[in-house]
C-alpha cells in the first residue's frame, strides 16, 4: 500500500487562547515526532512565549510518549513551521513559513513519499522555495540522478502564497497550505504522489522553459539552471573522468570551456530590476546546496583570499578572479590534481551578480609562482544564451 502523507485540515479554534485540542509543548525537538519525556506547559505559558516571540512548539492532543501525527513550531514575528510524522517518528513533510511585517509567506518544505512494506518501490523526494516576488523552484529527487526533475517558476502571483500574519488561536490555520487530500494520493506510486505534490505546490503556474532559461529573454529577466545539486556534481564527474564535454543547455547544465578551465555558470541576474532579488534568492539557494554536495563529496571549503592580491599576479588565479568581478570564490579538492571553485561575482544590487563553477588543475591554487599558461574566466550570460541558440 502507497504511504501518502498530507496534512490534515485545521481544527476549528473555540477561545481567545489555544486552539481546541491543541497541546503546547517546550522543549520539543519538531524533526523528531516522538513526545517521550517532553513536559506540556500551561495555556497561560503558552501565551506568553507566544507575545515574546518566543520558540513555541504545538502538538495535537495525544498520549504522554507517543508519536505525534504533526507539530506547529511558531515564533511570532519570525518564522513558523508545520511539520507531518509517520507513525515511526520520522518527518514526512515540513513547510516553514516567514513573516514579514503583518504579512507571512510560504518560503520552503519538502515531502517524502513512499511504498509501504520493504518491497515496494524507492522513495520520492519534493523540495521547492518560494521567493518573495512569487518566482519558485521545486525539485523532485529520485533514488537515482536521472529520476531527479527540476521545475522553475518566475514571479507568478498564483505560486506566491501569502496570509496575514496569525494570532495565536489562528496559528493553525497554517495547516492548510494546499488544497489536496489524503483520498487525492490513493492508489498513487511514490513517483506519481510527489509529482501530484509538486504540481499543487506550483499552484497552477505555468512553468519556465528551457527557452526561459538559456533563450534571449533571460538576458532581461535573468536567469538560474533548472538543475539540482546531484546532477551539477554529475557534470563535474563526468568531465573529470571521461574528459568530456558534458553538460549543455539542452541538458540543463551549460559548460564554457577556457583552455585548461572549464566554467559551469548557474545563473546570472539580468537587466530588468523586477527580477533582480528572485534571481538572487535562487542562486543563493542552488550554490548552498551545490556547496553542501561538494562538502559531502570533498570536505570543507578553503576561502581563497581576493582581497589582498598583489597587482604584480597578472598570471595568478585569484587575480584573475578579481579581474572577472569575483568577490567570494570557495575551494575543494575532491582529487589531488583537481580544484573546484564556487565563485560569486558581480554586486546583485547593480544587477550583475553571478555564480559560477570552476574546475581547474590544482596547480593554479597551489602553486606560488605565476602560472605561464593565459588564464581567462570571465564569462557572461550572453555567452550561455548564444551557446545555446
Amino acid at each position: 500500500m502507497t504511504r501518502t502523507m498530507i496534512f490534515r485540515k485545521r481544527q476549528r479554534s473555540v477561545g481567545p487562547d489555544l486552539p481546541d485540542g491543541t497541546r503546547a509543548l517546550h522543549p520539543f525537538d519538531d524533526r523528531l515526532g516522538r513526545t517521550s519525556g517532553v513536559a506540556q506547559i500551561s495555556a497561560a505559558d503558552a501565551e506568553a512565549r507566544w507575545e515574546a516571540g518566543e520558540e513555541l512548539h504545538l502538538v495535537p492532543a495525544h498520549d504522554p510518549g507517543d508519536v505525534v501525527p504533526w507539530s506547529l513550531t511558531a515564533r511570532r514575528g519570525h518564522d513558523y513551521v508545520v511539520n507531518e510524522y509517520a507513525a515511526d517518528g520520522r518527518r514526512m513533510r515540513s513547510e516553514r513559513w516567514v513573516q514579514d511585517g503583518d504579512r507571512v509567506r510560504m518560503a520552503r518544505g519538502e515531502a517524502r513519499f513512499e511504498q509501504g512494506g520493504a518491497q515496494g518501490p524507492p522513495a520520492y523526494q519534493v523540495e521547492w522555495d518560494a521567493y518573495p516576488g512569487g518566482a519558485m523552484r521545486i525539485e523532485i529527487i529520485g533514488p537515482r540522478v536521472e529520476d531527479d526533475e527540476v521545475t522553475g517558476f518566475r514571479s507568478a502571483a498564483q505560486a506566491q502564497i501569502e496570509r496575514p500574519a496569525p494570532a495565536l488561536d489562528a496559528v493553525l490555520d497554517l495547516r492548510e497550505a494546499d488544497d489536496l487530500d489524503p483520498s487525492d494520493f490513493s492508489g498513487l506510486a511514490p513517483r506519481e504522489a510527489a509529482e501530484l505534490y509538486a504540481r499543487s505546490r506550483a499552484r497552477g503556474a505555468a512553468p519556465l522553459t528551457t527557452q526561459d532559461v538559456f533563450g534571449e529573454a533571460s538576458l532581461r529577466t535573468g536567469a538560474v539552471v533548472l538543475a539540482t545539486s546531484r546532477q551539477i556534481v554529475g557534470v563535474i564527474d563526468a568531465i573529470v573522468h571521461s574528459g568530456a564535454t558534458a553538460g549543455n543547455p539542452a541538458a540543463n547544465v551549460p559548460v564554457l570551456r577556457r583552455g585548461s578551465a572549464t566554467i559551469i555558470p548557474l545563473g546570472a541576474q539580468g537587466d530588468a530590476p523586477e527580477y533582480w532579488a528572485d534571481v538572487r534568492a535562487q542562486l543563493v539557494a542552488l550554490s548552498n546546496s551545490v556547496r553542501w554536495a561538494l562538502e559531502h563529496r570533498a570536505g570543507g571549503r578553503v576561502t581563497l583570499d581576493l582581497f589582498d592580491v598583489p597587482a604584480t599576479e597578472v598570471r595568478s588565479y585569484r587575480s584573475r578572479l578579481v579581474a572577472a568581478g569575483a568577490t567570494r570564490a570557495g575551494l575543494w579538492r575532491p582529487e589531488p590534481a583537481l580544484a573546484v571553485v564556487l565563485v560569486v561575482s558581480g554586486d546583485p544590487d547593480a544587477g550583475t551578480l553571478t555564480h559560477a563553477l570552476h574546475l581547474m588543475p590544482s596547480a593554479w591554487v597551489t602553486s606560488p609562482e605565476p602560472l605561464e599558461e593565459p588564464i581567462d574566466v570571465a564569462w557572461s550570460w550572453a555567452e550561455v544564451e548564444s551557446a545555446a541558440g
